[in-house]
């Protein structure tokens, strides 16, 4: 969900910027991590 809205900011605003998705949060899983860097997805944990 998060890589389709990244996708979507960037079809609909014609940015030729990088679009880095974020993803937040306080649990974060070993596999959803792995995952999310694989893509180049920042996660950040708190």
């Amino acid at each position: 969900m998060l890589l389709a809205k990244a996708d979507l900011y960037i079809a609909r605003t014609g940015t030729s910027k990088k679009v880095i998705p974020v993803l937040v949060g306080v649990y974060v899983g070993r596999e959803v991590e792995e995952y999310a860097s694989k893509k180049n997805v920042l996660v950040y944990k708190y």
